[in-house]
């Protein structure tokens, strides 16, 4: 049971296809930026004046601002070719079916069975009687086949 639902997970549920087309269309990356840009303010702001103590004396807010309006520019532009190299990596370095085929065959099957038991009480509970409606029907027409027979 692990290995196939590893390699359904490896195959059709999870795609770094979706994952990339998730990020780099829309407003994936845009999500991003803020960030991006509070750290290169950061960066501007703080670490650079202490690596470098002389620049910190001949640049001033405005100097900040202009060279902080370059670098997202910048970033904007390499960062969904980065990404997607990054992910076509990952995609080969990470093999799903295979990760996720050892986290279930790492579980005991009774903790397995506890867990699907939890997760699909419902549905679970109507499979089983759907089932017993099937041998019912079919157990009434093996009954009328044979009296029909006999």
């Amino acid at each position: 049971m692990a290995a196939r639902v590893g390699s359904m997970a490896g195959s059709g549920l999870f795609s770094f296809a979706d994952i990339e087309k998730k990020i780099s269309e829309g407003d994936g990356i845009q999500k991003l930026m803020p960030t991006i840009e509070q750290h290169v303010d950061e960066f501007l702001r703080h670490k650079l004046g202490k690596a470098m103590p002389v620049i910190s004396m001949f640049i001033g807010d405005k100097t900040i601002n202009q060279l902080k309006a370059v670098f997202m520019k910048e970033l904007e532009e390499i960062l969904p070719a980065t990404i997607k190299a990054y992910l076509a990596n990952l995609q080969q370095d990470l093999d799903i079916g295979k990760i996720v085929t050892e986290k279930l065959a790492a579980i005991p099957p009774q903790k397995l069975e506890t867990m699907i038991r939890q997760t699909v009480p419902a549905e679970l509970r109507q499979f089983k009687l759907f089932g017993a409606l099937c041998g019912l029907i079919i157990g009434f027409a093996q009954l009328i086949f044979i009296l029909c027979v006999i």
